[in-house]
């Protein structure tokens, strides 16, 4: 009877295990951001943790740079990500959520520079500059694409600015809300500036599951649950909570 004891208790142990999902989060405030006392808070931590719930699981946040993040999930280390844009490569890689919880045709990405630098004005002004991209991250194809641009990657937030405060770099690019609050923690609004130079683009937000993941099989049915909290107004709620506009003004597929 031992045996079948020990057997029936690791059966048991692995159902519970199966009922906790493993989220990779980088600190990219207010999306996501890594508290002092080690708690995880954040705009898309508060997607991740509503999707969840309505599928009764429990939520293990692993903090990584978002390029470990990335190939934690590519390995299966982890189940899900957030906040994770759509690229062919990426396509291969994992297995997006439909529906999007986020689609918006805007001025998305900008450039920050020191006040006491001449102001990058036009895509011309960044060809004799270095500019500095987080490593593992797309911004729009016309900067990713665009050989004509010298861009040096950085794996944080904190040595970006680092680096800008130095003059190793000569302007940053990154999302604007999330650049300002970046520029605020560290109490620069007066030695940064964002450039007048933006990109305009469709950025459609997704949750991505591992498709080494066991939960990839439930991939429809992460994307029913979004779907719902978009349709009752939770996920605009949420947005709001961070002092965000949401907008679905796109198709609900890339």
């Amino acid at each position: 009877m031992k045996p079948l004891v020990h057997i029936l208790i690791l059966s048991l142990s692995s159902l519970i295990q199966a009922q906790t999902i493993q989220v990779a989060v980088d600190d990219f405030p207010p999306y996501s951001q890594i508290n002092q006392d080690g708690t995880i808070t954040g705009l898309n931590v508060d997607v991740v943790n509503s999707v969840s719930k309505r599928m009764g699981l429990e939520v293990n946040y692993i903090p990584c740079p978002w390029v470990r993040c990335l190939k934690l999930l590519e390995k299966g280390d982890v189940d899900l990500m957030s906040g994770v844009l759509l690229t062919p490569e990426r396509a291969e890689n994992y297995q997006f959520v439909y529906p999007p919880y986020e689609s918006v045709m805007s001025n998305s990405v900008y450039f920050y520079q020191l006040t006491s630098k001449p102001l990058i004005k036009a895509e011309a002004d960044l060809y004799n500059k270095i500019v500095a991209v987080q490593r593992g991250v797309v911004y729009t194809p016309e900067f990713d694409n665009n050989e004509d641009i010298v861009k040096v990657e950085i794996n944080d937030h904190s040595s970006i600015i680092k680096m800008l405060l130095k003059g190793n770099i000569d302007a940053f690019i990154y999302a604007g809300v999330a650049a300002e609050a970046l520029i605020e923690k560290h109490d620069l609004n007066n030695e940064i500036i964002r450039s007048p130079l933006s990109y305009k683009s469709v950025r459609n937000t997704h949750l991505v599951l591992s498709k080494n993941s066991p939960f990839v099989s439930k991939a429809d049915r992460f994307g029913e649950e979004l779907a719902h909290l978009l349709e009752d107004n939770t996920i605009k709620q949420i947005f709001q909570k961070y002092g965000i506009e949401h907008s679905m003004t796109t198709p609900e597929s890339d």
